[in-house]
């Protein structure tokens, strides 16, 4: 469904870091992160993110998700400085990629704009080989 409510920005602090040790320091850096954050609650996440060009400034990435969590469009802008910086961000969950379109538009073009999307993306229709 296309929705034009914008929702109201949220906002985190990000920092990034490299940590060295590859996969076998992990179990020490699990550790690390339980005496920090104060909590032996653990989940680990995978994702896959995909970046676009964002014609309005900031950046726009589709964050895909295992199932059974759904997929996310997050659109975010932070500055590009090294350090702790502040980002906001609004994330809108999406179950399939979708075109909507303009009232100008035709279906044909919708669908050539779904066809160009799906190649872009790598995304198969079901079924399809």
């Amino acid at each position: 469904m296309c929705e034009s409510v914008t929702p109201a920005d949220q906002r985190n602090v990000e920092v990034k870091a490299r940590i060295p040790g590859g996969s076998e320091g992990f179990e020490q850096r699990l550790i690390l992160a339980r005496n920090l954050s104060g909590s032996q609650d653990a989940q680990l996440i995978e994702q896959r993110d995909v970046f676009f060009e964002s014609p309005l400034g900031g950046r726009l990435k589709l964050r895909y998700l295992q199932a059974p969590s759904r997929s996310q469009l997050v659109y975010y802008d932070r500055p590009d400085v090294a350090g702790p910086k502040l980002s906001k961000f609004n994330k809108t969950e999406v179950d399939e990629p979708e075109v909507c379109l303009t009232e100008e538009q035709t279906l044909e073009e919708g669908q050539a704009i779904a066809e160009k999307l799906s190649r872009e993306l790598g995304i198969q229709e079901a079924g399809a080989s």
